[in-house]
């Protein structure tokens, strides 16, 4: 797969997708949870028409990587976690947590438990999954590093288009949008 690289300074916009089901459990009371374990991203990143090379590079990126083709998106300052934030509580007996970002490049993770940095633990990088060698210490788990995001260009509903009608959408609307996908 391809990657889309952007430079940090590039301003890309990305918002979570994270719907909700709705279960009734009677007496006019509902329960929601979370369909996805992890929210899903959408980007949308603004055509810079003052720089005729890099709207045509992107035009041309998008032209190739239509609805159904996917692409890496390092997604500019979306892409990495520079101050480290809460991820989970740890109870000293779980030992499996999902990091907030799925598609991680483990090496440049670094977690802490209470504040002390925890170098006892592997990661699946596709999902996020970290899995301690032994539960961590009750308490607050804390994490920075950096991903990427798997996506694909979202036009409408329709997944294959002629390059014109790309072209006119793109020209049309100013932007292009990126929906991460599993």
């Amino acid at each position: 797969m391809e990657t889309l690289l952007v430079d940090p300074s590039y301003p890309i916009q990305m918002a979570p997708c994270a719907p909700t089901l709705k279960s009734d459990v009677g007496a006019a009371a509902a329960a929601f949870r979370r369909q996805w374990p992890i929210a899903y991203y959408e980007f949308t990143i603004p055509l810079p028409f003052d720089e005729q090379e890099t709207a045509e590079a992107l035009l041309a990126f998008a032209v190739y990587h239509q609805g159904d083709t996917p692409f890496w998106l390092d997604g500019g300052h979306w892409g990495a976690i520079d101050n480290s934030i809460f991820i989970d509580f740890t109870d000293g007996a779980r030992t499996q947590f999902s990091l907030p970002r799925r598609n991680i490049f483990a090496p440049s993770w670094v977690l802490e438990v209470n504040g002390s940095i925890n170098t006892g633990w592997t990661a699946v990088e596709s999902t996020g999954l970290v899995i301690f060698s032994s539960p961590p210490a009750a308490g607050r788990l804390c994490g920075k590093g950096r991903n990427k995001f798997k996506c694909v260009f979202s036009f409408d509903d329709r997944k294959i288009y002629e390059p014109e009608e790309i072209y006119s959408q793109i020209y049309n609307d100013g932007k292009l949008v990126a929906r991460e996908v599993p």
